[in-house]
Formats: C-alpha cells, structure tokens, sequence
C-alpha cells in the first residue's frame, strides 16, 4: 500500500508594513507621551509659580488695606503726618494703587500743604488725564493758590467731562469773580444753586453776582435764602446791609448790619467781607471790623 502524503500550503500574509506601522504609531505615542509630560510639568510649574506669587500678593493686599484704612481714620481725625505716613507706606507696598495719589492730595488741601498737593495731582493726571476728580482737585489747589488762569483750565475741562458739577461750577464762578468778571460767574452760580440747592455758599455767592450787577431784590431773595439754609451767616446779613443801602432803605440796612456785628461778636473769629459793608457799619455804628474773611473750602469736593 503506498503511502500518500498530502502537503498543504497555507500561504502566509506579507506583515512587515503593519509592523512598520505599528512599530512606528508606538514611537509617536511614547513620544507624544513624553511631549504631554514635559507640557503638564509645565503647566504645574506654572500653576505652582502662580500660586506661590498669589500668595505673596494676598499676603501684600491685607498690609496695604491695613496702612489705607488707618490712613483714614488719621486723616479723619485731624492727625494729618500720621495719616500721610500711613498712605505712603500702603502705596509703597502696592505701587499699582496710584489712587492713593488722590487720597494723599485732599489731605494735602485740608492741610493746606497746596505745593505737595499739586505734586500729587500732576503725577496722578500724568497717567489718567481724563480723572475727574483729579481735574477738580487741581482746579481746586489753583484756586486756593490765587491761580486763575490755570485754575479756569482745569475746571473747565472737568466740566467738559462732567457738566453737572455743582462743585466745579461754584469754584469756576469764583475764579471768574476774583478779577470781576461777573458776567462769566453769573451762568455758573445759576447752574450751582439748581444742581445743589441746599449749599449756602451757591446761594451766597449768587447774591453776590445779582449785587454787584444792580439786581438789587434778586439779591435780596437771594441772601434771605442763605439764611434759610444757616441762619448764622455773617456775610448774608452784611450784604443784605449793603443791598437795602442801595435802595435807600437806611433802617433795613442798620437792621441787617447789627445783626452781623452781633454774630460777628458771637463768634469772635470772622469778620465781615466787604470793604463797602464795613464803611457802611462804621458810619452807622462806629464799631471797629475785624478783618475780612476768606471763603475756606474743605477739600471734600471730589471724592
């Protein structure tokens, strides 16, 4: 019997090229592997960079707000190189909260250290030259220094900003009123009272404009509202004198000018305003004026 033997074939795929590819896919993904662990390294280098820097910030932030609200109450309470060398040192630590400048101007004004004021305010406006209440601070230390001209600028360009500052309008009309210009202060005192009807200055200083223009009676209403507003006020009752002078009622006038001698005497500081006010009284009344005021502002105005 013969044997027989089968041979089988099997024929056996060619895998050299999936190989290759599998072989090659492996490398890109053991080197994209290390690529994501070099990026998520740096990521929480980064992340931990972050945290230690926000830390030193937050750990900075409580100082500066520290030294700030000390600053305050100093300031607030009268004690201004206190609060001057607490608003220092809270700028020193964070040097980007340059709105302490602005803190730093107002205490100036209230301390009447108007050079270190005006200091403050030109570093402040040199990078926000928009800053409305840096324009009227400065507006403000121009006045207070008998600058007209540069006080005019700065509050006229705060008024193109903000056109309904009563505060704004009343120092631009004051400007105007330093040499005369009556005309000028009329619209703003118009503008002041509407915008803060219950300061007593706006109303003042508006009597004051209808006074020195011949609107006798307007001036008149005027004055009796300052008083309204303060019944105290001196130099209401001394121009009140010298309106009723004008209109030849000579009891009216002594009535009103006994009255500020009165307060004067009271208050045995200020005296009345007017050169022609204080003849008038002298005539009437043989009384001795101390001397003449000077309108103080407080440096609040612009917050």
């Amino acid at each position: 019997m013969e044997a027989v033997t089968h041979r089988m074939t099997v024929a056996i795929p060619d895998c050299s090229s999936s190989i290759r590819e599998v072989d090659a896919a492996s490398r890109v993904f053991r080197l994209s592997s290390f690529h994501c662990r070099r990026v998520y390294g740096a990521i929480a280098a980064g992340m931990l960079f972050s945290a230690t820097v926000f830390g030193q910030l937050a750990s900075v932030a409580p100082d500066t707000q520290r030294h700030y609200d000390l600053a305050q109450r100093f300031m607030q309470a009268g004690k201004f190189r206190e609060a001057e060398a607490e608003f220092l040192r809270a700028l020193a630590l964070d040097p980007e909260r340059d709105e302490i400048l602005l803190d730093l101007a107002r205490l100036h004004i209230r301390g009447n250290s108007l050079d270190e004021a005006e200091q403050n305010l030109r570093e402040y406006l040199a990078t926000h030259p928009e800053s409305r209440p840096a324009l009227g601070l400065a507006g403000e230390v121009k006045f207070r220094q008998k600058d007209s001209a540069a006080a005019e600028q700065y509050l006229l360009r705060m008024l193109e900003l903000s056109p309904d500052d009563a505060i704004a309008h009343k120092l631009l009309a004051l400007c105007y009123t330093a040499d005369g210009r009556w005309d000028l202060a009329r619209p703003h005192l118009d503008r002041a009272v509407v915008l803060s009807p219950n300061d007593e200055e706006n109303h003042y200083w508006r009597g004051r404009c209808l006074l020195e223009t011949a609107h006798y009676d307007a001036a008149i209403a005027e004055f009796r509202r300052t008083l309204a507003l303060r019944p105290d006020y001196l130099k209401a009752y001394d121009n009140l004198g010298v309106c009723y002078d004008q209109l030849q009622k000579p009891l009216l006038a002594r009535e009103n000018y006994l009255k500020a001698i009165e307060i004067d005497r009271r208050l045995g500081a200020r005296g009345v305003t007017r050169r022609r006010s204080t003849y008038s009284q002298r005539s009437y009344l043989g009384t001795p004026i101390r001397r003449p005021f000077v309108i103080i502002l407080d440096g609040h105005g612009w917050r």
